[in-house]
């Protein structure tokens, strides 16, 4: 059981994962491989590189400063992370995902 949720679980963070980084990465190499400065392949390829290597570099230095008791942990709640979530853009109805905005 645990092992096909977790299965579950992988499925649907790299799923979340590409859409998010599709986001980004439009953003950030449209305009060279628009003006056909590098092509899609390079592109992604380049993106996946460094995403990776700030993940592996700045990333851990991130989870030290949060789980460091940056904020109390008794503030934390399923309520306030909504909230939260919903004042930077996080959170969408329904209606919004499914049109895909």
């Amino acid at each position: 059981m645990v092992s096909g949720l977790l299965l579950i679980a992988l499925v649907a963070a790299i799923f979340v994962g590409f859409n998010i980084g599709g986001s980004s990465t439009g953003v950030a190499w449209g305009p060279p491989v628009g003006a056909q400065i590098t092509n899609k392949t390079a592109a992604a390829a380049l993106m996946t590189i460094f995403v990776f290597l700030g993940g592996w570099t700045v990333g851990r230095n991130v989870i030290d400063t949060l789980s460091g008791g940056l904020v109390p942990q008794s503030l934390f709640s399923t309520e306030a992370s909504i909230v939260v979530l919903g004042f930077i853009g996080c959170v969408e109805s329904p209606y919004s995902s499914e049109l895909g905005r």
